[in-house]
């Protein structure tokens, strides 16, 4: 609430370019050490011909992750000329990382941005996207739900799709009941496999944030944020339109990795709190007086 309110009237850019910086400064860096040996790369096969290579991360998925915060930072600084950048950035993050949720998450961020800067007109057809985030939330939970009472041949199909995500959320729902404030997850040092072959040596993999919200943290922090993404959603439709499809795309992430929920990799949250204010964002970029003055 008190971020939402010194927000006001501060520039996107204000806190776009923190962000950029540390997040090319931290990938130069990793994958830096990586190639000199000094941080060792994590590899992953996918399918029988194909291996990912995580360039020093603990994960591709990292890889890839970082690479689209530093993207979508890099369109409130390069203001709709970011095209060249995308391509770049998705190439690397399709064939290098085989991230396909960060490629897909950096081609639609280059697509709509560029269409946002020429014509920042709101589109009316953007309010339905502010019921995206329940929407998404009522799915995950079905689901695994579903999954529970006899999974048929499309929902094995689908969970087969989503590499097993379906069969952990059924998993920790079945496990552990839902509380006002969640589970302590912490205990867990092996899950069984998909196949129920073997275990896993993990402590959670619930990938999900949606599921992850609910199970982890409780009814009312999940309650909670989810209507505070609807709102942030439609507010910034009509005020802050790079804003409004990183929230949106975020929210799409959410249904299979759970960056979502953090603002450290969803940092469109913090961008949206000025938009709870009258005067919204600045949109000239350039801050009031009574902002200099506080900055100084």
């Amino acid at each position: 609430a008190l971020l939402c309110l010194c927000a006001e009237d501060v520039p996107e850019s204000y806190i776009s370019r923190p962000i950029l910086l540390s997040s090319v400064l931290m990938l130069l860096m990793v994958v830096g050490l990586n190639s000199i040996g000094a941080i060792p790369s994590v590899l992953m096969s996918r399918g029988s011909n194909f291996v990912r290579n995580s360039m020093g991360f603990a994960h591709p998925n990292n890889f890839g992750q970082l690479l689209f915060i530093a993207y979508s930072a890099s369109i409130f600084e390069l203001k709709g000329k970011s095209g060249l950048v995308g391509i770049l950035c998705f190439v690397i993050a399709f064939f290098v990382a085989d991230s396909k949720t960060s490629a897909a998450g950096i081609f639609v961020m280059a697509l709509y941005s560029d269409i946002s800067f020429r014509s920042r007109r709101s589109k009316p057809y953007g309010s339905l996207f502010s019921f995206l985030p329940l929407f998404l939330a009522i799915v995950s939970i079905a689901l695994p739900i579903m999954w529970s009472h006899g999974a048929n041949k499309w929902l094995v199909q689908l969970d087969n799709l989503m590499t097993n995500r379906i069969f952990y959320s059924a998993y920790y729902f079945e496990n552990y009941p839902l509380t006002v404030f969640g589970n302590d997850l912490t205990a867990i040092v092996s899950l069984p496999s998909a196949t129920g072959g073997y275990l896993i040596q993990t402590r959670v993999m619930l990938d999900n944030a949606y599921c992850r919200l609910l199970i982890q943290y409780g009814l009312i922090p999940f309650t909670a944020f989810v209507a505070f993404y609807c709102v942030a959603i439609n507010k910034a439709r009509i005020s802050a339109h790079v804003t409004f499809i990183g929230l949106v795309l975020y929210s799409l992430i959410g249904f299979v990795e759970c960056g979502m929920l953090y603002p450290a990799c969803n940092f469109f949250m913090l961008m949206a709190l000025p938009t709870f204010s009258d005067k919204g964002p600045c949109q000239s970029g350039v801050p009031s007086k009574d902002v200099l003055e506080m900055a100084k």
